[in-house]
């Protein structure tokens, strides 16, 4: 099995060889994400969403790698993209994630709403 560095490299001169597809970018965003490179990783998604915003998958994980990364509001504003384009692609699976994803964020951002759980 290929060291992470490795892994990384190889990917990154995938992506660079296949600028337009969207699997390879995405791929990349969430090996970064997984390898602690948040920056790395959020860059990647910010491009994937310029290049493919149809490609739904990436602003659950885009808002996810967000909080982690402590961008609250950049998440819930990802999120409500997210669902505007997945509403749109018929895709109620992703949305629900999503949807579910801005009520998590909501209830940590409300004291109140532990208490009530």
């Amino acid at each position: 099995m290929p060291a992470p560095t490795d892994r990384l490299s190889s990917m990154r001169k995938y992506v660079e060889s296949r600028p337009d597809e969207a699997f390879p970018r995405y791929g990349l965003a969430m090996e970064y994400a997984k390898a602690g490179l948040l920056e790395d990783a959020d860059a990647q998604f910010q491009e994937l969403r310029h290049r493919h915003p149809e490609y739904v998958a990436t602003y659950y994980h885009h808002g996810m790698l967000l909080l982690r990364m402590g961008r609250k509001e950049d998440a819930r504003l990802t999120w409500e993209e997210g669902i505007r384009v997945s509403s749109a692609k018929g895709d109620l699976h992703t949305r629900g994630e999503i949807e579910a994803a801005l009520l998590e964020l909501g209830a940590a951002s409300d004291p109140g709403a532990a208490g009530s759980r």
